[in-house]
């Protein structure tokens, strides 16, 4: 059984809350009466026409027969334009324009020729063609900048070689079994021709190889300069990689030049090399692919020793060692 007290709590509770949600329905109103009237203000606003810049990307094409732009017209124009706030508002918030399209060939015709192969472009000439290519809901008062300068230059061909370039780090034991190679080794460049006077070789981009303990092939492409054109745009990349290890023999040593009737002995008649090889080689090199000798024109000067040369070597060998690399000699005449 509820007392007094409890009874007089109860009834106040009520009596609040039957308040609060009087007031929040007035709120709700407020709000909804508050929110169509800022957007029928804000759709009246956005009726008016307003002036504001804008900004659109500039597209070059159709160049004259053999000629090449060669300087950096501008890559936009800013439009002082009028328009509804409606269409403004639109060009805010699109992510992108579609670019002016301007054809070389005709602004070169209609513009003022400053030199043989520049022009001074006056942007007020071009707008009716600029106007065309953006919203008829836009009116395009003004351009900036006011002119420009298209500078061209006759194309170039020439061909000229590749080269690489890069990075190469190799595992321990691992090494470069023969020379890289580039297919093509040559390519084609066109350019105009105060640019391709200055390219005698076209490099690949730069890539960075680590750990390599295996033979590479790739296509790579090619760093393409400026305002130039390359054919083909990559070249295949072969590196061939190898495992290497060490191998050593005794090899005979000769004398070069001995004139006719004389006789050198040399101490020692043999000397040990050295030498690091791809496992693929190992087994195939043998002393008689190197030749060893020592020259006798340094017996003409007196050279108390005589140097040992490397005359012929393997091209599948790598850091050749010869012990000893020099020789003592006694000269026998007939």
């Amino acid at each position: 059984m509820e007392t007094p007290n409890e009874n007089w709590l109860v009834k106040t509770v009520k009596m609040l809350d039957i308040r609060s949600l009087r007031n929040n329905r007035r709120l709700i109103v407020f709000s909804i009466c508050l929110a169509i009237a800022t957007v029928l203000w804000f759709l009246n606003a956005l009726s008016k026409s307003y002036t504001a810049v804008v900004s659109y990307p500039v597209k070059y094409l159709n160049a004259p027969k053999n000629k090449f732009i060669v300087n950096d017209p501008p890559e936009k124009f800013d439009f002082l334009v009028r328009a509804h706030g409606f269409t403004l508002l639109r060009n805010k918030f699109s992510l992108s324009f579609s670019p002016i399209v301007l054809d070389l060939t005709a602004l070169s015709n209609e513009s003022n020729k400053l030199t043989s192969s520049s022009y001074s472009v006056s942007t007020a000439s071009v707008r009716e063609r600029i106007a065309g290519q953006v919203s008829s809901e836009i009116e395009i008062l003004q351009i900036q900048p006011e002119s420009f300068i298209l500078a061209f230059d006759s194309l170039g061909v020439k061909q000229v070689p590749v080269a690489l370039r890069g990075d190469f780090i190799l595992r321990p034991q691992f090494e470069f079994a023969s020379a890289f190679r580039l297919t093509p080794k040559m390519v084609t460049v066109t350019a105009p021709r105060a640019l391709l006077a200055e390219i005698d070789t076209i490099y690949t981009v730069k890539k960075t190889y680590r750990n390599i303990d295996s033979p590479i092939s790739e296509e790579i492409k090619l760093d393409i300069p400026r305002k130039a054109s390359v054919e083909p745009g990559q070249v295949l990349v072969q590196i061939p990689v190898e495992e290497f290890t060490e191998n050593s023999f005794p090899v005979s040593v000769s004398v070069k030049d001995l004139p006719a009737g004389t006789r050198v002995r040399l101490f020692p008649q043999e000397v040990e090399i050295s030498f690091r090889i791809g496992l693929s080689q190992f087994s195939k090199v043998t002393a008689r692919d190197f030749r060893l000798s020592v020259s006798y024109h340094e017996i003409a000067q007196g050279a108390p020793k005589l140097r040992v040369i490397a005359d012929k070597i393997p091209a599948s060998v790598k850091s050749l060692k010869i012990t000893p690399d020099y020789v003592e000699y006694l000269i026998e005449k007939n």
